[in-house]
């Protein structure tokens, strides 16, 4: 006989639908899988087999041959194995409408199967089950069935019928019976619960730097933290996600599909719900960083969208490793091309760096840095003028002050912060109501800038100064002038003045001054 069961893969963040077809008639008994399928999907006939043993169901000694559709799709990892299952059992006529009213009542078609099969007949949870149940309901699906461990993630889903199932032996008493396995929702730690430790009071002194932060932060710009070691970099990166606003659920949602894919969501958690705060290791791979590898998967551009990528000890990364980022911090998304296809990951996320200015971090402080002119300048070396140029503000650190660390006073807490922020994001949501996708001044585009950024005739005049004096390129410029767009918003200034300029400005002067010669 032959059945077919619906069911779904993933091909980079997105799902993509497919169908298990399987027939099972005369021949020297055996169970062949074909449909373009990596070893891991191949490997699910022995699964398959064990597990409708140990359920207690007694197969019939027939050839089987199951085919997953369509063919040009490369079909990755366990999630197939359910709908084999489903599909050999009604091909061998195990599951007799007679016996099994819902089959009868034509479930199958309305229903997909994702699920990993263990040799007891359990269901074990699988990576990507928010994205593939997404574009299952798009496709007109009703519902799916899934392991417990992923039904709250199905959930997610407006619309979709979800059926979680324990053990094999627990579905095939559904589809007799009609009874579903209550969903208890399993108690676990939250994704990011270091942020709920971290606060921007906790800091003292380095108020420029703070300054530096919330302004990066107000318009989505890129930041550069330089300065000598234990000057507070580190701790203000990790600090900033505290002072941006809450995810919306459509973000949520976004980003719960990219940590679903990559395993990342912690058992009991659907939905990721903070800013997410990446620091990769300065040794991590451009692979690790962009994504891709032998089984292709989002890197953590990607997994820090909606949040912060942080790189600490910037020069210290591989110098083919930072050059990677220049495509995903312009164009906020990630295309790789492989033999199989093009992905295309998301990448929208803000850059927060920190860096020393010499190997051993004390630089320009020439009667503590005993480093070389020659070591000072392959290390600053490390990052190319292009990557600077991306990055909107390099703000450098100031020595730390003992009555700053002794000041009983406390300073400004993150929630504080937040809330002139959110005014700010509010003013640009208005400003770019009539362009979709455009959410901050950062992402300005040159035509928009010169739109939202007009400067009466003494701005204009000092910004040329600026200009000629600085050397700015054709990006910097425009970089310099949306800055000085969010320090405006700020204030509530509807026109750009010359102090914003300025301010925007010396926000890059760090940079000419210590890179100028180096990085070009």
């Amino acid at each position: 006989m032959f059945a077919r069961i619906k069911c779904a893969g993933l091909f980079g963040v997105q799902g993509f639908f497919a169908e298990t077809e399987a027939d099972c008639g005369n021949g020297i008994p055996g169970f062949y899988l074909t449909g373009a399928l990596s070893q891991e999907t191949k490997e699910g006939q022995y699964r398959v087999s064990t597990a409708i043993k140990n359920s207690g169901i007694r197969q019939k000694p027939q050839k089987i041959t199951v085919n997953i559709s369509p063919a040009f799709r490369r079909k990755e990892g366990t999630a197939f194995d359910l709908s084999i299952l489903m599909a050999v059992l009604c091909a061998q006529d195990l599951l007799p409408p007679e016996e099994y009213p819902l089959i009868a009542d034509g479930f199958l078609n309305k229903y997909a199967f994702l699920g990993e099969l263990g040799l007891d007949g359990g269901l074990k949870g699988v990576r990507g089950v928010l994205p593939m149940a997404d574009m299952l309901k798009k496709s007109g699906m009703e519902g799916i069935v899934v392991p417990m461990e992923n039904a709250g993630e199905a959930m997610l889903v407006p619309g979709l019928q979800v059926i979680g199932q324990r053990t094999v032996a627990g579905l095939l008493r559904f589809l007799r019976t009609g009874e579903r396995e209550p969903y208890t929702k399993e108690s676990s730690k939250s994704l990011h619960g270091e942020e709920g430790c971290v606060d921007f009071s906790d800091i003292r002194g380095q108020r420029y730097l703070k300054r530096a932060a919330e302004i990066a932060v107000s318009g989505r710009h890129n930041l550069l933290l330089s300065g000598a070691a234990g000057s507070g970099k580190t701790m203000i990166a990790r600090r900033i996600p505290t002072i941006m606003p809450e995810l919306t659920r459509e973000e949520q949602i976004e980003l719960s599909k990219i940590y679903s894919i990559c395993g990342l969501l912690p058992p009991g958690e659907a939905l990721v719900k903070k800013r997410p705060f990446r620091a990769p290791h300065h040794v991590s791979s451009a692979a690790a960083l962009i994504g891709g590898g032998s089984c292709v998967r989002p890197g953590e551009v990607s997994l820090a969208s909606k949040g912060v990528l942080f790189l600490d000890e910037l020069p210290l990364y591989r110098r083919e490793t930072i050059e990677a980022l220049r495509e995903p911090l312009e164009e906020r998304r990630v295309l790789l091309t492989r033999l199989k296809g093009v992905y295309e990951f998301p990448a929208d996320f803000a850059l927060v760096a920190a860096c020393n200015n010499c190997p051993c971090g004390f630089y320009p402080d020439t009667e503590r840095c005993r480093c070389t002119k020659a070591q000072i300048r392959m290390y600053q070396g490390r990052l190319s003028r292009p990557i600077l140029e991306r990055i909107d503000i390099c703000a450098e650190a100031l020595p730390i002050r003992f009555e700053d660390l002794k000041d009983k006073a406390a300073s400004e807490c993150s929630a504080e912060i937040r809330k002139r922020v959110e005014r700010v994001y509010g003013i640009q949501r208005m400003r770019f109501r009539n362009i979709p996708g455009r959410l901050y001044n950062s992402e300005m585009t040159a035509g928009e800038t010169e739109q939202f950024c007009r400067l009466s005739s003494e701005t204009e005049t000092f910004l040329r100064e600026v200009f000629i004096k600085m050397g700015f390129s054709a990006r910097t410029f425009h970089k310099v002038l949306r800055v000085a767009r969010t320090i405006a918003d700020m204030e509530g200034m509807e026109e750009i003045e010359t102090r914003h300029i300025s301010e925007a400005a010396a926000l890059r002067s760090f940079e000419n001054r210590l890179w100028g010669g180096a990085g070009a």
